[in-house]
């Protein structure tokens, strides 16, 4: 398992756990799963661009 792949399976946990624990220090609340899924794969494609 290469180090990218491993990233794009932590990061959406990482994500969920954010939104769970600290939704007042992250962005507004997602309101649907579409829009989690939406703030995922934008995350993840900064971190891509990052490498």
């Amino acid at each position: 398992m290469t180090r990218s792949t491993l990233a794009r399976g932590i990061v959406p946990a990482l994500l969920l756990s954010a939104f769970a624990c600290l939704p007042v220090l992250a962005e507004p609340v997602p309101r649907s799963i579409n829009e989690l899924v939406s703030l995922a794969l934008k995350h993840n494609a900064e971190l891509a661009a990052m490498e």
